[in-house]
């Protein structure tokens, strides 16, 4: 799913401004449902690309075949972890059996519920959350979810984000 962040859709462009006022864009998100955002695990804004950026050939970043390695792997960890559920990936175990053995490390929780005092998140959002944070750490080899894990997967939740300011703003 994509959007726009605003009406006019300049919120955030490097080069042109957004002429909507802060009202106008809490009104233009509050179209999307609270529990429907709460659905979206990834909710990233991406910049406008300069013509320059696009045009030029790019050498930086890993290469499909690299990115797809780490995700098999990744996934066959989730694999082992799970072997009893039916669907054995994080997005599919029940909640009580992930939060039961998602291996998180203690500072975790606490980084979780920072995260949840800072953008209101809900029950949904927060498990939403654990479970992006424990695909990070399967990503990156790790056995056990971390707080930095829990702050990427947070930082993934940008409509949740720019809600909660829009409502500190009003």
């Amino acid at each position: 799913m994509a959007t726009r962040a605003c009406p006019c859709g300049w919120r955030g462009h490097p080069r042109k401004s957004c002429v909507c006022a802060p009202n106008e864009v809490g009104r233009y998100l509050s179209r999307l449902s609270g529990p429907l955002i709460d659905r979206i695990d990834l909710q990233v804004e991406t910049p406008s690309v300069a013509f320059g950026d696009w045009a030029a050939e790019s050498a930086t970043g890993e290469t499909s075949a690299v990115v797809r390695a780490r995700v098999t792997a990744a996934r066959a960890r989730q694999r082992k972890r799970w072997a009893a559920a039916p669907a054995p990936l994080n997005a599919f175990v029940d909640a009580a059996s992930f939060r039961r053995s998602a291996r998180v490390l203690p500072e975790a929780p606490d980084t979780l519920a920072a995260a949840e005092r800072k953008a209101a998140l809900s029950a949904r959002a927060l498990d939403r959350v654990l479970r992006v944070a424990r695909t990070i750490a399967d990503l990156s080899h790790d056995d056990a979810v971390g707080a930095s894990a829990v702050l990427e997967a947070a930082s993934l939740r940008g409509l949740d984000r720019l809600r909660s300011n829009l409502e500190v703003a009003a």
